[in-house]
């Protein structure tokens, strides 16, 4: 129960994050961005080094910055289920985006969880099936973020929020769900991959014999993903 209290904190401080007009973090950049050569081109903005005559770093900027968002975003993961009153237990599935464009696109994904439960309560004895899976789609909307790496330079991020709805299917029954959710997709120096963080808040309900039918459950899903079509 604590581990899903604090990835509801984190959930909330990845929403924050993404509704800053900014979305930058980090410290002082040790580089300035591929292409510019004099650093009298630049000032400087929350440690980051910002063209003259403009308000906002190359970094932090889709039109400006060095990663390019591509048309598919394909994403595999695996991670941990937090019921409500199912126990803690595993997902994996995987997430389909298509940018709409460089901050906004639509997604589509598909989980599968075990139902762990306590088999000497009502809920737990009326379970016959304990698949779990999830199917939702979503509207994603991402803010350009950055960061400082180990060896000084710059990493580029995206901070994103989502939200949707879609199908739980518990105990062999189908139950209509929504979700909101928030996370952190890591762009290393590759064009074709980054490594994506998200946490789920879902709401459905679930068949209860002896209490309330609704099910707040949080998933927090770990993988890279595959920018597509690929440019090497």
């Amino acid at each position: 129960m604590k581990k899903k209290y604090f990835f509801n904190f984190l959930l909330f401080f990845f929403l924050l994050l993404s509704s800053h007009s900014m979305g930058g973090v980090g410290g002082r950049a040790a580089c300035l961005p591929v292409g510019r050569v004099s650093p009298t081109d630049f000032n400087e903005h929350r440690g980051f080094p910002v063209r003259v005559n403009e308000d906002v770093p190359d970094i932090l900027d889709f039109d400006r910055r060095q990663s390019v968002a591509r048309r598919f975003e394909l994403s595999p993961f695996g991670g941990d289920f937090f019921g409500d009153k199912m126990s803690h237990s595993f997902i994996v599935g995987g997430n389909l985006k298509i940018n709409l464009t460089e901050s906004l696109g639509v997604s589509g994904s598909f989980g599968y969880s075990k139902a762990i439960m306590d088999s000497t309560s009502d809920i737990g004895k009326s379970f016959t099936n304990n698949n779990v899976y999830l199917m939702d789609g979503a509207l994603v909307y991402s803010v350009p973020a950055a960061f400082i790496n180990r060896k000084g330079g710059v990493t580029e991020a995206d901070f994103f929020t989502s939200l949707g709805a879609g199908i739980v299917k518990t105990n062999g029954t189908d139950h209509v769900g929504g979700f909101i959710g928030g996370g952190l997709k890591v762009r290393p120096n590759l064009s074709w991959l980054a490594i994506r963080v998200e946490i789920r808040n879902t709401f459905t309900s679930i068949d209860n014999p002896s209490g309330s039918n609704f099910e707040n459950d949080l998933s927090v899903r770990i993988g890279p993903t595959f920018l597509l079509p690929p440019e090497f």
